[in-house]
């Protein structure tokens, strides 16, 4: 079923996609029990991080400390390659794993966004739609 509660993590509005989950958190806070948080303090960050049984992670540094949780179940990654899908149990937690469908977009994506010097074409990329293709 739907999640109890969806948490977006952002330490500040510089990250391409938290101004475009700020702008969803006001459409669907009615909807789904949504929390858009920015600029507050790491420890209740990680508090909610830690205490949560299912996240996607981005390329930030957050997922770091989800070595220490003993509540994770579903860790969501997102890669630049296709990756061996007969591999996603790491430890107690099960990793889906989601890559661009297009080899010519990954590509692209990859070696625009590869070094990241957050750019407007950079952070443009980011918020684009990509066909995406998991292991599940």
């Amino acid at each position: 079923g739907p999640p109890n509660h969806i948490y977006v993590l952002c330490e500040d509005l510089a990250s391409p996609t938290c101004e475009y989950f700020q702008k969803t958190a006001d459409l669907l806070w009615q909807e789904v029990n949504f929390t858009f948080r920015f600029n507050q303090k790491l420890v209740d960050d990680l508090h909610i991080l830690l205490c949560a049984n299912e996240v996607a992670v981005s390329r930030g540094t957050f997922q770091t400390v989800l070595q220490l949780s003993q509540n994770l179940l579903i860790k969501h990654n997102f890669n630049y390659e296709p990756t061996n899908c007969s591999v996603t149990v790491r430890g107690e937690h099960q990793e889906k794993m989601y890559w661009i469908a297009n080899s010519q977009q990954r590509d692209q994506f990859r070696s625009e966004n590869g070094d990241w010097k957050n750019t407007e074409r950079q952070r443009h990329n980011m918020n684009s739609y990509f066909r995406m293709i998991s292991c599940a």
